[in-house]
C-alpha cells in the first residue's frame, strides 16, 4: 500500500511478489483505512476456535498410500541421511533434501 492513500504501491509489488501480482490486485483495500485483521473462515464470524479447527481437519483428505508399511519409512531416512553425510565428508558429494528422501522411499518400497 502507498503510505497515506489506498493504493497498492505497484513497484513494491512488481519488485518484491511478481508472482503474485495478479492476485494481490484483485484484493480490495478499504477505503476507511480499517487495519487489517486476521479472519478464520473456518466459521461464519471468522472468529477462530478449537472445534472449527478440528472440523476443518478432520476434513481434509488423506495423501494417497505410498506403497510403504507404516512405521517402515524412518529408518531408511536414518539410512538414507547417514549415507548421504558419508559421500558429503568423504567423496564431497552434497545431495539435496528431496533426493535423500526419494532414495529412502526406494529403500522402503524394496
Amino acid at each position: 500500500m502507498v503510505a497515506g492513500e489506498s493504493n497498492w504501491d505497484m513497484t513494491k509489488i512488481r519488485t518484491l511478489l511478481p508472482a503474485y501480482e495478479t492476485t494481490i490486485l484483485c484484493l480490495k483495500p478499504s477505503l476507511t483505512g480499517a487495519p487489517d485483521k486476521l479472519v478464520w473462515l473456518g466459521t461464519k464470524t471468522g472468529e477462530y476456535t478449537s472445534k472449527s479447527g478440528w472440523s476443518a481437519l478432520v476434513s481434509e483428505k488423506c495423501l494417497p498410500p505410498a506403497g510403504i508399511a507404516n512405521g517402515s519409512l524412518f529408518p531408511w531416512i536414518l539410512w538414507s541421511l547417514w549415507k548421504a553425510r558419508n559421500k558429503f565428508v568423504f567423496e564431497g558429494f552434497s545431495a539435496s533434501p528431496e533426493d535423500i528422501l526419494s532414495a529412502a522411499i526406494s529403500l522402503a518400497r524394496e
